[in-house]
Parts: C-alpha cells; structure tokens; sequence
C-alpha cells in the first residue's frame, strides 16, 4: 500500500519560495504552513479550497469554502 500511495503523488511535489511564505505569514499572521498552500496556489494559478476562516479572511483572492468554488461566489 505504501508503494501505491508514493506512485499516486510522485512527479506531483512542488517547490515552494521560502520567502514568499514567510512574507505571507507575516502580513497575514497565518502560519507558515497554511502560507505555504497558499503561496503554491497563486504560483499554480489556482485556487485554494480550505474550511480555514482565517485562511479564507487573509486570502480572498486565493482561499474560499468549497461551497463558494462550486457557486462560484467567494463567501
């Protein structure tokens, strides 16, 4: 099962600019972990999709409930 599990998610890891993150951390006060998501997203041109309010609050042009993807309407 390991072995299907590192197959599914190989060639799919991403590098992530360590400033950025902090950069986004700090003007947001989110964590460094959650910025990560979110400096990812925008590098991907994508959005992201959590249920972290505060994610949702620091980031509303990125971050948004699935409710709000699917009407497509940032909530």
């Amino acid at each position: 099962m390991q072995a299907q599990a590192e197959a599914l998610i190989k060639d799919n890891e991403y590098d992530i600019d360590s400033m950025s993150v902090l950069s986004l951390a700090a003007q947001s006060g989110c964590s460094a972990y959650d910025c990560e998501l979110v400096s990812l997203s925008r590098a991907l041109n994508t959005k992201l999709i959590t249920a972290d309010n505060k994610l949702i609050e620091s980031f509303p042009d990125i971050a948004l409930t699935a409710r709000g993807y699917i009407s497509g309407v940032s909530e």
